[in-house]
């Protein structure tokens, strides 16, 4: 505990050093001396040049009754305010260059951060691709880059790029909450869950999620957001209100691609790679992980399951109407061997299933376009319009119409760039082509 001396504060580790009885050391404008806090280290951040869209943890308290520091921004260059969770952790996500000067009325001195152009950030290839990377927002498309710090916006009339968000590294999937005028944008490098204010246009908050985030998805009402975690085997829950984790949902292995009910009530979730049974030719595996699964999100109490739908699981697509489950995945058929091209050792297939039952009513293999073509590979994004079922694959660069109701193909188009995302906007498929940075 600092008494009659005065502490100072280390910037560069964030952490106390030691007390200095030095007459020359002048408090933060409302400090209170009589219960001055001591420091703990909150890890190596850096302070000098810290990217914008990125989180800043502020310092908590060592004792007990210090843990709740109450730091505010002093002066800085952005419209940005400190944000505290409900266990008193605090945080703040810079959007503009410059020095940010923070103050708390427990800790001595103030606290400075400055901040760089995350663009100006050296490219570091973590390898987070995109998963439901758009979203349409009023008149306009919005696309998370992935490999940039970037939320592009387009206007759906015509396509013309129209500007860009800053937000955190690696921003691989978005959802509108209309309600709230907000995109949560999933920033998986930090795994953190952002908070773009459309009005303002700008990255307002972080909100930790937990280890690997992937995708994102918001109630019908656009106040609870669900964020699959895929190295937790879980799903988080986020009160939007109050921008708190609530809950972590235990879900299956590898949970990726989600999508919800209309009423909201159900939350269906897909393992990514969740195993394969076959294991030729040495029989079967008796440890089996469940593939899909639905959870009602007022019981807590799992309401749907399909074991086996493939061995790589892109996406989920409820479809209200028809009160079906369409799933895009690949699967493997080891016992076929990797020489033959009568039968294929990998299928890319979409799927269809009864919501009710959980049962399979069709399934198409994305055939060959002609003789000299191989079998498409890397079903991924999925959409719907109309009375088609869209779905692109990012092996084979194409994108494949089917019927809706029994999954027989329409047509197919060429799309390069390894598309992986796709969006029904009005009465037009948008494809994300995220490694040529086009839609």
């Amino acid at each position: 505990m600092i008494r009659s001396t005065s502490c100072l504060l280390a910037l560069h580790a964030l952490f106390l050093t030691g007390c200095s009885d030095s007459k020359e050391s002048n408090p933060s404008e409302g400090t209170d001396t009589s219960t001055t806090c001591a420091v703990a280290e909150v890890g190596n951040q850096p302070i000098d040049r810290m990217p914008t869209g990125e989180v800043f943890w502020l310092p908590q308290g060592i004792e007990a009754d210090c843990t709740h520091l109450q730091w505010t921004v002093l002066d800085g260059p952005g419209p940005n305010e400190v944000q505290t969770d409900e266990d008193g952790t605090q945080r703040f996500t810079p959007t503009a260059v410059g020095t940010y000067t923070f103050g708390s009325p427990h800790v001595y001195e103030e606290l400075s951060l400055t901040t760089i152009d995350s663009q100006d950030v050296p490219f570091h290839n973590l390898m987070y691709l995109p998963s439901a990377s758009m979203v349409e927002v009023d008149d306009e498309v919005w696309v998370a880059e992935a490999y940039a710090p970037r939320i592009a916006r387009m206007k759906a009339s015509n396509g013309k790029q129209i500007g860009a968000i800053e937000v955190g590294p690696w921003p691989v999937s978005l959802a509108w909450s209309q309600a709230r005028s907000e995109v949560l944008v999933v920033q998986a490098a930090g795994d953190t869950l952002g908070v773009v204010d459309v009005t303002q246009e700008r990255l307002v908050d972080s909100i930790w999620v937990g280890d690997e985030p992937v995708e994102v998805v918001i109630s019908p009402d656009g106040q609870t957001a669900y964020v699959s975690l895929a190295t937790e085997d879980a799903v988080a829950v986020v009160d939007l209100q109050t921008r708190q984790v609530t809950e972590r949902i235990d879900v299956i292995r590898d949970p990726r691609a989600m999508d919800i009910d209309g009423a909201g009530a159900i939350l269906y979730i897909a393992g990514h790679r969740t195993g394969q049974p076959d294991r030729y030719p040495y029989g079967e595996d008796a440890d089996v992980q469940t593939d899909i699964i639905g959870i009602d999100l007022e019981s807590g109490e799992q309401v749907f399951q399909v074991e086996e739908a493939g061995n790589i699981i892109t996406d989920l697509l409820v479809d209200d109407d028809q009160d079906v489950l369409f799933v895009s995945t690949t699967v493997s058929f080891p016992e076929r061997g990797l020489t033959t091209l009568s039968e294929a050792p990998f299928e890319g297939q979409v799927q269809r299933y009864d919501l009710g039952s959980g049962s399979l009513e069709s399934s198409t293999v994305l055939q060959p376009s002609d003789e000299d073509s191989g079998f498409v590979l890397g079903p991924q994004g999925m959409a719907r319009l109309d009375n088609s079922i869209w779905v692109v694959a990012e092996g084979s660069e194409v994108l494949v119409e089917l019927k809706a109701k029994n999954l027989s193909e329409l047509q197919r188009i060429a799309v390069e760039g390894a598309p992986r995302f796709i969006a029904s906007i009005d009465d037009d498929i948008w494809v994300h082509a995220s490694q040529y940075f086009e839609v």
